[in-house]
């Protein structure tokens, strides 16, 4: 018989079950295979397991309006509207964001991940984030007035000049950076 299981693919995939029902299956009863959701062929990479991690963490995320970091490729010109999402007030984060929080939480896990080979799932990874965030908010004193002329001013840039800007981290026992 050539025919779907409708109650498996209830069962296993009820978000995509009128999407797999429209597609005619093989006349010629070729064998099934497994697919990865996450990339257009099909085929599972570590980036797009990666990316669909980091999709969860932000839809989970206890923000009052979601967050579409999709498509940002200047994070500095992004970071005031990223900064003024506001947290549901569950949290208990009573000052600040927390989507800098997650930012760090990622950046840590995947850290972690690379160097010492440990898995934090998006929602580990996301009650790390809201736990530093309260902790933040709940010990934050307001800074002292500063005198503006005590920092150092940063020259500008010629128009030829090009400047950059990175980060890495290095461990010495396993060799490995980041």
């Amino acid at each position: 018989m050539n025919n779907w299981n409708r109650n498996r693919i209830q069962l296993l995939l009820p978000d995509y079950a009128t999407k797999i029902l429209c597609i005619k299956l093989s006349l010629f009863k070729a064998p099934d295979k497994c697919v990865w959701l996450g990339t257009k062929s099909g085929d599972y990479t570590v980036k797009s397991g990666y990316y669909t991690a980091v999709v969860k963490i932000w839809h989970l995320a206890p923000l009052t309006s979601e967050v579409d970091y999709r498509g940002i490729i200047d994070l500095m010109s992004v970071w005031p509207s990223l900064c003024s999402q506001k947290c549901l007030p569950l949290t208990g984060i009573l000052a600040g964001s927390l989507v800098p929080w997650i930012l760090w939480a990622i950046w840590k896990a995947k850290n972690r991940f690379v160097f010492e080979g440990f898995y934090a799932t998006p929602e580990d990874t996301l009650s790390s984030a809201i736990i530093l965030a309260r902790e933040w908010s709940n010990n934050c004193k307001p800074e002292p007035a500063v005198n503006k002329r005590s920092f150092r001013q940063i020259p500008e840039a010629r128009s030829e000049t090009m400047i950059v800007r990175s980060d890495a981290a290095w461990n010495s026992t396993s060799r490995k950076q980041g």
